[in-house]
């Protein structure tokens, strides 16, 4: 009775035995994808995985192992390929790592303000750029202040109008407060000469036989209505304006109707209305007016452009 049940224990400890023992597999996988290299072993050796497959399908592995534990097979792709796996049960579960918390970025102020190299005086609205896209302006208090990342130097870009483009670069100190100064654009340009003809109020024209009025300068001309050009003309010696039925501008005693009278190259067919009392002809939009005489007729010629139609 005693040696069979020596016999039961021993057989009971060889069986606890065999199941303690791990599972040796072989594995030869040259460039292959680790969800295909899991799945063939899996099938050969019965020995069931969980994992991801759209994840491991990405992973390539080339591994080349003889008689090799699970465990160790496990840790050894742990290892290469940075994965983690724990045993569940019977099953083997593989997973990615989680990822690091990431680390809060860190800032610092960049703040100062611009001023003329000059006068000395802090420049309104300068563009401050950093950092390729980023940027800021000075604001009312003709300063700048930015929060960036935390750095020991960080490349500036300051332009304004007038003034020369600066590409610098600062070193960061907590809590500083920088002034950069900008240079003014100093723009050359050639003497320029201005030359002004004073004309007289009568001129001779430069062909024969022709006067020249100019409006502009009888408006100081005592009893001389500045708006009337036909009463202007009487300066002209030899011209008179006529009142009355036969109101208009008689040239060395010829009569109105004798006349040809050119506005910008158009003939103005009646020059005063109301028995002379008014006139069609306002000297305030007359540049220069001519007066020429011909073989039969002596014409008036007004040359001058209407300001109203310009």
């Amino acid at each position: 009775m005693e040696k069979h049940i020596v016999f039961s224990l021993l057989l009971i400890l060889l069986c606890i035995s065999g199941f303690a023992q791990e599972q040796v597999i072989s594995i030869h996988a040259e460039n292959k994808s680790l969800n295909t290299v899991l799945e063939e072993i899996s099938a050969t050796y019965h020995t069931p995985f969980a994992f991801d497959a759209d994840y491991f399908s990405t992973i390539n592995v080339t591994i080349h192992q003889n008689k090799i534990s699970v465990t160790d097979f496990l840790a050894l792709l742990s290892d290469r390929y940075h994965l983690l796996f724990e045993k569940i049960e019977n099953t083997y579960v593989l997973y990615e790592p989680p990822p690091l918390p990431q680390k809060k970025p860190e800032f610092i102020t960049l703040k100062g303000q611009v001023i003329d190299q000059t006068t000395g005086e802090p420049l309104l609205f300068c563009t401050v750029a950093y950092d390729e896209n980023l940027g800021t302006i000075t604001n009312e208090l003709r300063i700048f202040n930015e929060k960036i990342a935390k750095t020991d130097e960080v490349a500036i870009q300051i332009s304004h109008l007038g003034y020369q483009r600066l590409d610098s670069t600062i070193n960061i100190v907590p809590d500083k407060f920088h002034q950069i100064t900008l240079e003014p654009f100093a723009i050359h340009i050639e003497t320029i000469e201005v030359h002004q003809q004073e004309k007289n109020v009568i001129e001779m024209g430069k062909q024969n036989g022709r006067m020249a009025f100019n409006p502009k300068q009888s408006e100081n001309l005592p009893q001389i209505d500045d708006n009337d050009l036909v009463t202007s003309l009487s300066l002209i010696p030899g011209v008179n304006f006529l009142s009355r039925q036969s109101s208009g501008i008689s040239i060395r005693g010829g009569s109105p109707s004798e006349n040809l009278i050119l506005l910008d190259g158009m003939p103005v067919l009646e020059t005063s209305l109301l028995f002379g009392n008014l006139s069609v002809l306002n000297a305030k939009y007359i540049s220069q007016a001519f007066v020429s005489r011909a073989v039969l007729l002596m014409p008036l010629l007004v040359n001058g452009f209407p300001a109203l139609l310009n």
